[in-house]
């Protein structure tokens, strides 16, 4: 398979081997069996731009790799490594710079770089790269703290809307419980009016019983008027914990509603900050690629020109 490998300036490999990169050497290991990514073995990286974050030196090595071969996420190790072409330090340096100006340059609309930037990105012309580079320090400094006040306007912003929610929801729930409360005071009155109407009807049996017997009308009536007043008694005392039964019931619905936004609330935000994650993986990965594919066009396009 074919891959890039890195190689320190002496072009010696590391970690005691020391045997020599060259262009048409073909280096192997004594222990194919041993391969082990990190610890043993000859690596290199199918992408370019993973090979550079391994990177000791700035000799680029387009290599082929053979025999047995280990495979991880940016790199593998191999029993043999065939160094295809090998590119000397300045002419790797160069088309790293070239490479880095058209990362920076592809960038430059989001944060309106200086005119005297953008021309020096294009073409790398040492003569105004100072004056770009004050002119960029300039416009990141600007962009900072216009950041920071922004920050700020925008913490105000959210502390006055939090403000004003909390307070709604303290009104709604106070309204919920008065609502429970009229309602329970509603049906409390009603129950009062059919026992004073029950209480008419025993007053009028008992001045009927009066009537028709006197002796025993007395016993009677106070037999019904104590009936009477231990019902009455016996209603105030339902309604009363009807009323603070109603009133518990509104401040439970209340919290138990208020409960239920604070949750959705964070579920909505928890789904925000996953879809924002997401999206923001899916365009790190299409940066990658972008960056893989012109660092490794730079590259061919070097080797190209030194055969």
């Amino acid at each position: 398979m074919l891959a890039w490998y890195f190689a320190p300036a002496d072009r010696k490999l590391r970690y005691g081997d020391g045997r020599t990169v060259r262009k048409g050497a073909t280096h192997a290991v004594n222990h194919p069996e041993h391969l082990t990514l990190c610890k043993y073995g000859l690596h290199a990286s199918p992408r370019l731009l993973d090979a550079l974050g391994h990177a000791p030196g700035y000799v680029l090595c387009r290599v082929k790799l053979a025999g047995r071969i280990v495979r991880g996420d940016d790199k593998v190790c191999a029993e043999k490594r065939t160094y295809l072409a090998v590119l000397p330090e300045n002419v790797t340096q160069a088309l790293l710079a070239e490479w880095s100006r058209a990362c920076a340059l592809r960038v430059a609309q989001l944060w309106n770089a200086p005119e005297i930037v953008v021309r020096w990105l294009k073409t790398g012309d040492e003569s105004i790269r100072v004056e770009a580079r004050n002119a960029a320090a300039d416009a990141a400094y600007a962009a900072y703290a216009a950041y920071v006040d922004a920050a700020y306007a925008d913490a105000a912003r959210a502390a006055t809307r939090a403000d004003a929610a909390r307070v709604a929801a303290a009104a709604d729930a106070a309204r919920a419980a008065a609502a429970y409360a009229d309602a329970a005071c509603v049906a409390t009155r009603a129950d009062v009016a059919r026992v004073a109407a029950r209480a008419d009807a025993a007053r009028a049996a008992a001045a009927r019983a009066d009537a028709a017997r006197a002796a025993a009308a007395a016993a009677h009536a106070d037999a019904a008027r104590a009936a009477a007043a231990a019902y009455a008694d016996a209603a105030r005392a339902a309604a009363a914990r009807a009323a603070a039964a109603y009133a518990d019931a509104a401040r439970a619905a209340a919290a138990a509603y208020a409960d239920a936004a604070r949750v959705a609330t964070r579920a909505d935000v928890a789904r925000a900050d996953a879809a924002r994650a997401a999206h923001a993986a899916a365009d790190v990965a299409t940066e990658r690629d972008w960056q893989n594919k012109a660092l490794t066009r730079l590259a061919l396009k070097a080797i190209r020109e030194q055969k």
